[in-house]
């Protein structure tokens, strides 16, 4: 098992289940592949492995339905879509992993904040969100 496969398992607080990746996943889109039942990729310009389990999206809409999701991968240059997930965070109310082990400021982070979610842990290459109750 990987140094990403474990940090992820240990720190996550729900069972492993579907995610959705916005960017490239770090690097370690092969690696998330393997841990999910379905990824759903939003945002990549990169060429994607195949794999059964991928689901491509040109809108980030599709997912506000889909219960299942426990995880959020969010790379830096992507931070701008945190308002747009807020009814993934309100429904499903998934642990996020943003890119950079510094935290995000709170300026860019508001609506996080406002729907109970606090920085918890960083692993070194991402940070870990959760919603605190």
């Amino acid at each position: 098992m990987s140094k990403f496969k474990k940090r992820i398992t240990k720190s996550m607080s729900k069972p492993l289940n579907d995610c959705l990746v916005i960017g490239q996943g770090f690097g370690f889109l092969k690696d998330i592949l393997e841990m999910y039942n379905t990824v759903f990729i939003y945002g990549n310009n990169e060429p994607v492995p195949k794999a059964k389990n991928l689901i491509l999206r040109t809108s980030i809409d599709v997912a506000y339905n889909i219960p299942n999701i426990t995880t959020i991968f969010i790379d830096q240059t992507h931070i701008k879509y945190f308002d747009q997930l807020i009814p993934i965070l309100t429904s499903a109310a998934p642990d996020l992993y943003i890119e950079g082990n510094e935290v995000v400021p709170k300026t860019e982070t508001t609506a996080l904040y406002k729907h109970g979610y606090r920085a918890v842990t960083q692993l070194g290459w991402c940070h870990h969100w959760s919603r605190i109750a």
